[in-house]
């Protein structure tokens, strides 16, 4: 972004950032002039707003657990991963073709955003997360 500098200053409104991470800084430059670099900063996540699976499911053989264990992470809008999110999260069959039955623990709490579950299954389909 350019803006013209009135008094020796410029200055941007509406800057923002779509990512959460710490130790973001921002550098300016212009005219032949030596860059300057901000202090560094941090981007937080945005308050939770959805779900998303990190590890998707795979295939296993009826009854086995799911492996890797499946990954559900709390986002924002942004899909940032919000760490300090302790959301109860339940996963369920969404497209369910034989009619399977989804065994073991299907709700917990995410620790620092994400839910960790590992599920036998006692036929194969898609599964969807609900919050």
């Amino acid at each position: 972004m350019t803006q013209s500098a009135t008094s020796g200053v410029a200055q941007f409104n509406g800057l923002s950032l779509d990512r959460s991470g710490t130790g973001y800084t921002l550098v300016a430059n212009g005219g032949g002039l030596n860059a300057g670099t901000s202090a560094s900063f941090d981007i937080t996540p945005a308050a939770a707003n959805r779900v998303a699976f990190v590890v998707q499911p795979s295939a296993v053989i009826a009854g086995a657990s799911i492996a890797p264990a499946v990954q559900v992470e709390v986002q924002d809008a942004l899909g940032n991963r919000v760490t300090a999110s302790t959301a109860s999260i339940t996963v369920a069959i969404g497209t369910n073709p034989a009619a399977g039955t989804l065994s073991g623990t299907a709700t917990l709490s995410a620790v620092a955003g994400v839910g960790h579950l590992q599920q036998p299954l006692g036929s194969i389909g898609a599964a969807s997360v609900t919050r």
